[in-house]
């Protein structure tokens, strides 16, 4: 996965993505029940920025979204990211699952 690039202050823009399975490339299908989870950390380590739940967009697809609130792209900086899912019958998986997505808050010009 690439870089997810924020910029301080927006909530306008929804992050749309779609989970798959490493092994097999196979979506990660969501069903009624499962939630799935966007966590963000600083870079190096600390207390979560963000631990929100996802909307499911399309379950069969394993298409989620996330939109910030302002607290979560409040402060400029370097982030790990990491999508958790807890399926109904208690099954977890993270994606990725060998290292983070990169994220980065920008600073406005103004």
């Amino acid at each position: 996965m690439s870089t997810i690039n924020f910029k301080r202050g927006d909530t306008a823009q929804a992050y749309t993505f779609r989970l798959r399975y490493v092994d097999t490339g196979a979506p990660i299908a969501l069903a009624t029940g499962d939630t799935v989870r966007f966590r963000m950390r600083p870079l190096g380590g600390g207390a979560l920025k963000i631990n929100r739940v996802m909307s499911i967009v399309d379950g069969a697809a394993g298409i989620v979204s996330f939109t910030p609130q302002a607290a979560d792209v409040d402060t400029v900086g370097d982030y790990q990211v990491e999508i958790a899912v807890t399926k109904l019958s208690g099954d977890t998986v993270t994606i990725p699952n060998a290292s983070y997505i990169d994220a980065t808050v920008w600073p406005t010009l103004a």
